[in-house]
């Protein structure tokens, strides 16, 4: 049987089959559905941040928990440049100051969130919980890295590459 590994959201670059790993297949289903597919054994895999697998109960159809590092939902501040450089140089300086505090507050809650989530979901719902091989991964995708490189630019795949490392 393959693997059905679910995704937060379609991604930019589709893996074309022939790249498919050990017969995986990607999946975009609604969480309901996918819970669903998951008790029966259709989906295996999916790629969720923690408070999406504690508050939507995915503990209850998954028993192993990996930690990839390759999902933070972070807040982005946006102003326009136009209407950032038409405000004084003082509150210039009280935006920039106050998106930096309220990026670096999100941060630390986040994390701190996360810390207690896994505690919870391996004490109070028996999650097993193991930290992924990243350079083995890495190595796996390198074919996928090839393929693409000349489409998004080396530059680019490397900058992906070296966050996370």
């Amino acid at each position: 049987m393959g693997v059905a590994v679910q995704g937060q959201a379609a991604p930019t670059i589709e893996v074309p089959s022939e790249n498919q790993f050990q017969g995986s297949a990607r999946s975009f289903l609604g969480y309901l559905k996918r819970n669903r597919q998951m008790v029966v054994g259709i989906v295996m895999l999916s790629g969720l941040v923690l408070f999406v697998v504690l508050g939507s109960i995915f503990y209850d159809t998954s028993k192993y928990l990996s930690l990839t590092g390759h999902v933070f939902t972070g807040v982005i501040y946006l102003m326009s440049m136009k209407r950032f450089q038409a405000l004084p140089a003082d509150l210039q300086k009280v935006v920039a100051d106050a998106a930096i505090l309220g990026a670096n507050t999100e941060t630390e809650l986040y994390n701190d969130f996360d810390t207690k989530s896994l505690e919870v979901l391996k004490t109070a719902h028996g999650m097993e919980i193991n930290t992924v091989d990243k350079a083995a991964f890495r190595a796996r995708m390198q074919p996928v890295f090839d393929r693409f490189q000349d489409r998004v630019g080396k530059s680019l795949i490397e900058t992906v590459r070296g966050m996370g490392a």
